[in-house]
């Protein structure tokens, strides 16, 4: 390993999102820094199940959990946490908790044009073509997240009323703006008139 490594650790208590985040902005700036790249994705029934390989075509190695706490709780002070690491470049092994976007100098691959390039497994893909086929050319995706599993800071930032007002600002100004809604509970209230697919 010429560059050295970079290995992204996910907290087991991290969602999709920014799991996804944190593990592509890593691997970005391992690519950058020309540093191998491996990842840690804890699965665990109840809490979170899924691999990222169950949803993407994925190569990069993913490392079990065991095989990166020794070396992250021996620098846990200087190496998680952190969204820069400009202050560690001369360490050849970077192994990072985290769940946000890492950044470094600004010449890493964004995490979302990472994203743009993952294709989803088969399966899911077929299923997203079946969706889109039912589709009208132009809708707007609404996606609320309001169970009462919800992180308190995820609910309080954003709120469903907050969701429904944008829907009514998008049918004030387009009548017939049509909307593919996804959420794990939405009680729509007024009268907006909206037109979702579910």
């Amino acid at each position: 390993m010429p560059g050295g490594s970079l290995v992204a650790v996910n907290g087991e208590w991290a969602g999709l999102g920014n799991r996804l985040r944190f593990t592509l902005s890593a691997q970005g700036i391992a690519e950058a820094e020309g540093r191998d790249f491996a990842y840690v994705w804890p699965t665990r029934p109840g809490l979170f199940e899924p691999s990222l390989t169950d949803l993407w075509e994925y190569a990069a190695p993913r490392l079990p959990w065991g095989a990166a706490v020794p070396t992250m709780t021996e620098h846990r002070a200087r190496l998680s946490r952190r969204r820069s690491l400009q202050d560690v470049r001369g360490a050849r092994e970077w192994v990072v908790l985290g769940s946000s976007v890492l950044h470094l100098d600004g010449r890493e691959a964004s995490w979302e044009s990472q994203l743009a390039t993952l294709v989803p497994v088969p399966e899911i893909a077929a299923q997203v073509a079946h969706v889109r086929a039912t589709l009208p050319e132009h809708y707007v995706g609404v996606q609320v997240r309001a169970a009462p599993t919800s992180h308190v800071s995820t609910a309080q930032a954003s709120p469903v009323t907050w969701f429904l007002t944008r829907m009514d600002q998008h049918l004030r100004d387009d009548p017939g703006t049509q909307f593919f809604r996804h959420a794990t509970t939405l009680q729509p209230s007024g009268g907006s008139g909206m037109r979702c697919r579910t």
